[in-house]
């Protein structure tokens, strides 16, 4: 199949397919066959009506109770009505699910059981999502930005832990799979519902406008049409002290005693983020089933985030010599060290274990006045970004006497990144004094007062501009096709194959300007002094941050002081010349998926239980092709088969250094399930599982950097490079579990995991040979597995026993314990480090009313400290973190409902720290959210 053409037709491609099921079909069946039996069992075990929180617990028990696999489900309270935020702020509530968070606080990505977004796979309506997100702290990946996907389309979301071989590879933590409204699945041929909500957060001191909508309408069980919309338009705040950097330095102070291998604190800010974050998000779904053999669905799927902010921080950069550039190298005038504060780094010769110390308080003295020392700088940068993403499925099914066939196609599509970034500088004279003995981190500011940082006493010293994209494509087909039989051990046997196109660039543009210059007409008389080292007030008006800035946070850190607005320079009257530099981090990946499997289906019934399940077998080969741009600083000279660049080539993207890869892997799977008639289900699972690299792991271009010189005559040489042969994350997964469902939306399970991870991608620093020198390399490579083994408890309980009115009550109780052992090595003391991501208990608590009119919950999410990446000489953790969350709704009549709802009520600060929780790196906060709003359906 063509698939350039398949993606410049796709409405034609899709009624194409649409006919399908009319050419297979010789005749519409007079009685009910085996698969049609089977079809309607399926889809009678799903439906529960949903009309209240306790009725969503009811259907999402049912559907974990009926899969075939280890599945954990959670429904909507009501159409489009979700107990939290979005759908990700509810999944965290199943068992082994946590959720990274952007910045603003929101919930972002899922990952479970301890595996990051990016290695977990996200399906809507069984097919892979594209997002984008704006990647202001992470790198691309190939998780999915649940923050672009309103709770107002979602019917169900499934989280499948043990695989099938009829899903989708790619998750090795698991898969989720979004199922959306189905127009005919609606019980009443019109309905509508509108939602209307003000939400306020306490940081921002904003009221955000919150609206969705959904309509449904059928005729005669035979075509439907469902819409949906979405809107929000919501400022956000988070407030921050960061100590952005730990160095292991010797140096001996002014005052005191010569130190040896201490870590010393630099670089400590003051962050205000600011953020408007609109977005605007529309489905409409349509269904045909003009007989019962035949069913097809169009699904569209449009959503645009736009997200300008401005981040603005006050930035100690006086590092005692530890930094060069524009700021001169000073002294240290006292340190004080606290050696409860120190890192094992492994024994010396003696056998004793060697310690680095860590430096609580810092002083710098002004050694060098004549030369304007820097102590500081107030810096500002503004993004202008915009997040798109477009999906469009078709499926078209026909089921038979004995047989099902469904063909399946669509694109998606999406587009974003950081955007336009604009930065401007103020620098801040004197001398500091850097602290972390209040366990936050904090600077004193010595020859400046506090009420003119970034105002009149500093100068005005840089400015930049920068664009960052990044554009995703994925376009699929698919053949899947079920076989019945008759009272037989093996029910019925599934077979299907797959192709996916899928591309993914991202494009890095640099621009310099004559910010810094001297600029004369063509006369040589001066028309605009160099905007470098004025005062800030000649370049625009400085704007303060705002009152009670940090008072959540720190009594100690600088909560006052003035910055420039970056987009001032672009409006006052000046030309700047601009320069792009396209090579830095520009790359595009595109890669084909070829995948087959077919699975086998049983059920048996014995005396006292049904013995059912599943065994598979999926055969996944996957072709990259890498492109990227070879650049060196050296000289122009040809490594290698790789040709010089023209400009022609740098203006339109003509990558010069292209790879190609290929893989392919064998995935067997077995789930075996034993239902009793006493309401048990003991479950055992076993998998072998992928997730394959990340599209930058893979093209990260060739950089080569320019030979650095030390005071000693010592020269390094270093570069970076990706790797496009890299294979993918691989783990044999095993899975075990026993539930016991003793009444209506009640139920207990506990179910035991194990991974066994053959490989995984780490990186690594190779010598490689350039121009006949020597060059330290860092690339990704596959290095051997670990292990993750982990337990998770759930509990649901309805009270209804009790006597009114306390017979609406119920809990809901999940705990997950993970455990892991990897072979990624702290940079400085070199013993293992856990898998990122990975939290070693997580739990969750609701209780919940829901009786007549009422509908209450109050819920409460934890999970302990995890590691999340190696930073230089340190290892950066995320502190552990609990968020309370509860909701309050009255049903006026059946039609009308209001609704009250508070996130993250105990205002609950986020604190990220370097190896110790006595190290801070980050402490943030981004505030509480409460909404209003009010529900109508007609």
């Amino acid at each position: 199949m063509n698939f350039k053409n398949y993606k410049k037709n796709k409405i034609a491609s899709a009624i194409t397919y649409a006919l399908m099921p009319l050419l297979l079909s010789n005749s519409v069946l007079a009685e009910e066959s085996t698969a049609q039996k089977a079809k309607k069992e399926k889809e009678a075990m799903e439906v529960i009506e949903i009309k209240s929180f306790k009725d969503s617990i009811s259907s999402s028990l049912n559907n974990k109770r009926g899969a075939n696999s280890i599945v954990d489900a959670i429904s909507a309270d009501d159409i489009g009505n979700f107990p939290d935020s979005n759908v990700a702020e509810s999944l965290q509530r199943l068992p082994g699910v946590s959720i990274t968070r952007s910045l603003d606080g929101s919930g972002e990505g899922v990952s479970i059981r301890g595996f990051a977004p990016g290695k977990n796979l996200t399906l809507i309506n069984g097919q892979q999502w594209t997002s984008s997100a704006f990647n202001l702290e992470n790198a691309l990946s190939r998780g999915s930005n649940f923050g672009m996907l309103p709770s107002t389309i979602v019917s169900r979301s499934e989280v499948y832990k043990s695989s099938e071989a009829r899903l989708p590879d790619g998750g090795v933590g698991g898969t989720v799979n979004i199922v959306t409204h189905k127009p005919l699945s609606q019980n009443d041929d019109f309905f509508a519902k509108v939602s209307a909500k003000a939400q306020y957060n306490t940081v921002s001191e904003d009221t955000a406008p919150i609206f969705s909508g959904i309509a449904s309408w059928k005729l005669n069980d035979k075509f439907g049409a469902l819409v949906s919309v979405d809107y929000s338009d919501i400022q956000t705040r988070r407030e921050a002290v960061e100590v952005l950097r730990y160095d292991i330095k010797s140096f001996t102070p002014i005052d005191g005693e010569r130190l040896e291998n201490v870590y010393v604190p630099g670089a400590i800010g003051s962050a205000n983020f600011n953020q408007t974050r609109e977005r605007k998000t529309a489905m409409a779904s349509f269904q045909y089933s003009p007989t019962d053999s035949i069913d097809m669905n169009l699904n569209y799927l449009t959503s645009e985030m736009s997200g300008n902010n401005l981040n603005t921080n006050l930035i100690s950069t006086n590092h005692a010599g530890f930094i060069n550039g524009y700021y001169n190298r000073g002294e240290v005038l006292s340190a004080t060290v606290d050696p409860s504060l120190n890192l094992s780094a492994g024994v010396d010769e003696d056998g004793n274990p060697k310690l680095f110390d860590t430096v609580s308080h810092i002083s710098y003295p002004d050694l060098n006045a004549a030369a304007a020392h820097r102590a500081g700088q107030s810096s500002a940068i503004y993004r202008e970004a915009e997040l798109t993403s477009d999906s469009l499925q078709f499926d078209a099914s026909w089921t038979g006497d004995s047989l099902t066939l469904k063909a399946s196609a669509g694109y998606s599509e999406s587009s974003g990144g950081p955007g336009d970034i604009r930065s401007l500088i103020v620098f801040v004279p004197g001398r500091s004094n850097v602290s972390i003995d209040d366990g936050v981190g904090y600077v004193e500011y010595l020859d400046v007062p506090a009420n003119e940082l970034g105002r009149s006493a500093g100068k005005v010293w840089a400015h930049g501009r920068s664009v960052i994209t990044s554009d995703n494509e994925n376009n699929y087909f698919a053949l899947d096709s079920e076989y019945f039989i008759d009272d037989q051990f093996i029910t019925s046997i599934e077979f299907g194959v797959k192709q996916t196109n899928a591309e993914q660039q991202s494009f890095f543009e640099s621009f310099s300007n004559d910010f810094h210059k001297d600029v004369t007409d063509e006369a040589g008389n001066l028309v605009r002094a160099s905007y470098r080292g004025r005062d800030p007030e000649e370049v625009g008006v400085p704007l303060s941050t705002p009152d009670g800035f940090l008072d959540g946070i720190s009594n100690n850190a600088v909560n006052k002081y003035y910055y420039l607005h970056p987009n001032y320079l672009e409006d006052i009257t000046y030309t700047p010349t601009m320069h792009a530099n396209r090579l830095g981090r520009s790359w595009k990946v595109e890669e084909t998926l070829n995948a087959a499997f077919v699975q086998a289906n049983f059920e048996h019934e014995f005396n006292g239980f049904v013995l059912r399940g599943n065994a598979g077998l999926r055969y996944s080969e996957q072709e990259t092709t890498t492109h990227n741009f070879y650049v060196s600083a050296l000289a122009e000279e040809v490594v290698e088969d790789i040709p010089k660049l023209t400009e022609e080539d740098v203006e339109n993207f003509n990558f010069n250094y292209i790879r190609t890869g290929k893989t392919d892997e064998l995935l067997p799977s077995l789930n075996v399930i034993f239902d009793m008639d006493n309401d048990w289900v003991f479950r055992a699972a076993y998998s072998t599982v992928i997730s394959r690299p990340a599209f930058g792991q893979l093209a990260q271009q060739l950089s080569i950097s320019i030979p650095d010189e030390d005071a000693d005559g010592n020269v390094s040489r270093n570069g970076r490079r990706g790797n496009h042969e890299l294979e993918s994350f691989k783990s044999d997964k095993y899975d075990f579990s026993a539930e016991w469902y003793y009444k209506e939306a009640s139920s207990v399970s506990l179910a035991l995991f194990f991974y066994d991870i053959a490989t995984f991608v780490s990186s690594e620093v190779q010598t490689e040979q350039f121009f006949g020198f020597d060059y330290e390399i860092t690339k990704p490579v596959n290095v051997d597995g670990g292990t993750i083994k982990g337990l998770e408890f759930a509990l649901s309980h309805s009270f209804d026993e009790l006597p009114a009115p306390f017979d609406g009550l119920g809990t809901l109780f999940n705990y997950t314990y993970i455990d892991s052992e990897s072979e990624d090595i702290h940079p400085t003391t070199e013993v293992s480090l856990p898998l990122a991501g990975l939290s070693n208990n997580t739990y969750n608590l609701t209780l919940f009313y829901s009786k007549e009119q009422w509908d209450a919950r109050i819920s409460y999410n934890y999970r302990d400290a995890y590691f999340e990446t190696p930073v230089s000489s340190w290892a950066r953790y995320n502190d552990e973190i609990g968020r309370l969350t509860a909701k309050v709704k009255y049903k006026f009549t059946d039609k009308l409902s209001m609704f009250v709802q508070g996130t993250n009520l105990t205002n609950q600060k986020n604190k990220r720290y370097a190896d110790i929780p006595e190290r801070p790196w980050q402490t943030s906060l981004v505030g509480s959210n409460y909404t209003l709003g009010i529900d109508y359906q007609f």
